[in-house]
């Protein structure tokens, strides 16, 4: 090895040593700030569309000839009564567990 060459390595190890990250701290303020902006673009988006879906389903209800509160009242005492008939009917009819069994 030559001196020369001895100096060039002690010259890059020191500006390796010397050499620090340096961070871009205007460009990543700017991305915090655009994303910022991106959500609460994207949280107006959404807020736009919940409403648009909660007025057509409003047009829908009032479209309806029965009330959906009317209708869930007739299936409950739909199911009442055909719990009430199947009920009747099992204890009027014991199973013969004599005839199951063969």
């Amino acid at each position: 090895m030559l001196l020369s060459d001895v100096e060039e390595d002690r010259a890059m190890k020191q500006t390796q040593q010397d050499t620090t990250l340096q961070l871009n701290s205007r460009l990543l303020l700017s991305g915090v700030v655009l994303a910022g902006v991106g959500s609460l673009l994207g949280l107006a988006g959404l807020a736009l569309g919940a409403a648009a879906l909660a007025d057509i389903a409003k047009q829908w209800v009032n479209q309806q000839e029965v009330p959906p509160a009317e209708l869930a009242r007739q299936q409950v005492a739909k199911a009442k009564a055909a719990t009430a008939a199947g009920a009747s009917t099992w204890r009027s009819h014991p199973a013969n567990s004599a005839a199951h069994r063969h």
